[in-house]
């Protein structure tokens, strides 16, 4: 019997590598807390952490920073102090890299974009959210046309979105794109969106939006020109586009451009 071999040792997990911040960044002031006078404590019990920020930095982004500071202020406090127990740390950490570098590196991870989102809308950063959007939309696009794989319910995660977006923004445009591309890559029975319709007013805000932008976006997909040889096989481009998106030939009905 030989001896028994000793195990191999475990890897050690790999260490985030720091993107080298240029010396003019804001990220800078956030990394450093220099010059802060401000004060955020965000999420609760043993995870709560405290953010000392820039009022200017993050008025600038966000009404919701900017209406509370000024309330804080005009109630007598030098250094106002924010609460924010529904959002996480890490969550807030995001929004922080956006809010001082304009950064977004978004996981394809749909609790993550979910809970980014709902947050954005909650500090109304609406500038955030358009980009979160635009970004769902290019990963549905590549999904469509690449076949890459994500790890989220695409249908979940626009859903959701429309919910936690408000009717007085213009952030549906971008919104628009998203079921536009549900609609070309999904294979949505027709049957399902006409029940939906059939149920508008009886149910949420952001459900009713979803369903009229979903239904727009499908008759949209029914208009599209494709070549014979590509029909059965792939999903289609807008009608302005006149052509097959899988082999750009010239579509039936449609001039090659």
């Amino acid at each position: 019997m030989s001896p028994k071999q000793p195990s191999p040792p475990k890897p050690a997990a790999p260490t985030p590598k720091k993107t080298a911040i240029p010396s003019d960044s804001l990220l800078k002031l956030l990394r450093s807390h220099e010059y802060s006078d401000i004060t955020i404590v965000v999420g609760t019990g043993p995870t709560l952490r405290i953010y000392n920020l820039h009022r200017n930095i993050v008025c600038t982004k966000s009404k919701y920073f900017e209406l509370a500071i000024q309330y804080h202020i005009q109630s007598g406090s030098r250094h106002p102090q924010i609460q924010l127990p529904d959002i996480l740390p890490p969550i807030f950490d995001i929004l922080l890299e956006w809010i001082y570098g304009d950064m977004l590196v978004l996981e394809v991870h749909q609790p993550l974009i979910l809970s980014l989102y709902r947050a954005a809308n909650f500090l109304q950063l609406q500038g955030m959210q358009i980009t979160i959007a635009k970004q769902v939309s290019k990963m549905l696009k590549r999904k469509r046309k690449l076949g890459r794989a994500v790890d989220f319910d695409g249908f979940e995660i626009v859903r959701g979105m429309f919910e936690y977006t408000p009717s007085s923004t213009t952030s549906f445009t971008s919104l628009r794109k998203c079921t536009d591309e549900l609609a070309l890559g999904e294979n949505i029975p027709k049957s399902i969106i006409e029940e939906e319709l059939a149920r508008l007013g009886t149910g949420k805000e952001g459900d009713t939006r979803f369903w009229m932008a979903l239904a727009v976006s499908y008759q949209k997909a029914l208009e599209c020109t494709i070549c014979k040889e590509c029909r059965n096989i792939v999903s289609t481009r807008m009608i302005l586009d006149r052509m097959c998106c899988h082999c750009d030939s010239e579509g039936e009905g449609g001039k090659k451009t």
